[in-house]
């Protein structure tokens, strides 16, 4: 995923999937540097999201959110490996999964 960009989590979700699909499953694990951003933690495919770096955490191990999601009231960070474990998962079970399945798992 490219950091530092704004997106739905529909994006997200098709952009795993297409990887997924050409590349495969080993693809999908080794492209985990990022993080999710977002500001509900209550999904749907037109969630705003915002790809960044891996977190950084301060001495009290708290994470440190990007400049972008502090201004942006987006309050929950997800990891790509949760996300990619579920579209991965979904499209062992269906190929062809739509978007909607992929979110829903």
């Amino acid at each position: 995923m490219i950091h530092n960009t704004k997106c739905t989590m529909k994006e997200v979700l098709l952009s795993i999937k297409e990887k997924y699909l050409q590349e495969g499953e080993s693809a999908v694990e080794e492209d985990n540097n990022w993080y999710i951003y977002e500001t509900d933690d209550i999904l749907s495919l037109s969630t705003p999201c915002y790809i960044a770096p891996r977190p950084e955490f301060d001495e009290n191990e708290e994470e440190i959110f990007p400049e972008y999601a502090i201004e942006n009231n987006m309050d929950y960070s997800i990891m790509p490996e949760l996300v990619a474990d579920v579209v991965i998962n979904a499209l062992d079970q269906k190929r062809d999964a739509t978007e909607k399945e992929l979110l829903r798992g």
